[in-house]
């Protein structure tokens, strides 16, 4: 039988790992410096909690809010709207049991741009100008950000999933800073109350917002916007030339872990082309020379990798360079 992975995963090699986890520190140390605080939920779920959520009682709990069984058929037809265009958008509609006039003019609706042109359209509409109150009162806080002129309000846009009663966003990659990005969304989602109801937790609400974390590596690769470094995973390497000296080596190696600098040992004390070959490989900064002469007299040869220059040293020495390079 064929080795294989569960059919939507994938294996990350250690490159891409590296790069990944930039994302996720950065997004992770962002959430913490606004004050969130961080749970964990099991990478399973039970069937019931997902049918739950998206199913029946997620469709219950939403209908409470909007009492409008048409509304989810539109938002998914007009999600298309810029994949199939207007005239299929509204053929869609319509076989999802929509009039065709109020098709039509839900679609008329997506050309305005700017709130007071929308409340003008929603002025007998209590319901709509409710939530127009709502993203007025949104964009006076937007307002009060720096980055309040990269946000552009959209009526068109719509999400996938039905459980949203308020405001809904997208993020996209910046294309005037890199116009030749052919991306979409990187991340999205928006406001909702009550969600937590179906667990049992009523009264709570809530925005929650999810990262495209493919999208933004794709974007990120792309444009070479990773940090220089980011792959860099030790600090130095220890090669030894035979057995006596690996075992001085391993004795060396802990001394440095213990200072908090990222060390390894190779393995195995082989030849040492084949052991400078995998420094060069991982990309590491320096490497510490240890033979026979290193154990008689304690002094280690330092090799800086992307210089050439080598420092005889202690091992104390060492550990006092690397700490203040």
């Amino acid at each position: 039988m064929k080795p294989s992975i569960p059919k939507g995963t994938r294996d990350f090699l250690p490159s891409e790992v590296y790069k990944r986890n930039f994302i996720f520190e950065t997004i992770r140390s962002v959430f913490k410096k606004y004050g969130y605080q961080p749970i964990e939920t099991p990478t399973m779920e039970n069937l019931t909690t997902l049918t739950g959520k998206y199913g029946e009682e997620g469709d219950k709990l939403l209908f409470k809010v909007l009492n409008n069984d048409m509304f989810m058929e539109m938002a998914m037809a007009i999600d298309k709207l810029d994949k199939i265009g207007k005239e299929k958008v509204i053929i869609e509609m319509t076989s999802r049991g929509i009039p065709q006039a109020a098709a039509e003019g839900v679609l008329d609706l997506l050309n305005i741009e700017t709130l007071p042109d929308l409340e003008k359209a929603f002025q007998n509409a209590p319901t709509g100008l409710k939530g127009i109150e709502e993203l007025k009162e949104f964009h006076a806080y937007l307002d009060l950000t720096s980055t309040s002129n990269k946000i552009k309000f959209d009526i068109s846009l719509a999400r996938g999933l039905n459980y949203y009663t308020g405001c809904i966003f997208e993020v996209e990659a910046d294309t005037e800073a890199y116009p030749n990005l052919r991306m979409g969304s990187i991340a999205g989602g928006g406001r909702y109350d009550n969600l937590t109801e179906v667990f049992g937790l009523s009264g709570v609400s809530g925005v929650g917002v999810s990262f495209g974390a493919e999208r933004i590596y794709d974007v990120m690769e792309e444009e070479k916007l990773f940090p220089e470094g980011v792959e860099k995973d030790l600090d130095v390497l220890l090669i030894a030339f035979d057995d006596a000296s690996h075992k001085y080596a391993f004795k060396a190696v802990q001394q440095l872990r213990d200072s908090n600098i990222i060390a390894d040992l190779y393995p195995a004390p082989t030849k040492m082309k084949k052991q400078m070959k995998y420094a060069n490989a991982r990309q590491v900064p320096f490497v510490i020379l240890i033979g026979s002469n290193e154990m008689e007299s304690g002094v280690l040869t330092l090799k800086n990798m992307t210089t050439g220059e080598q420092f005889n040293l202690t091992i104390e020495a060492i550990i006092e360079k690397l700490f203040t390079r």
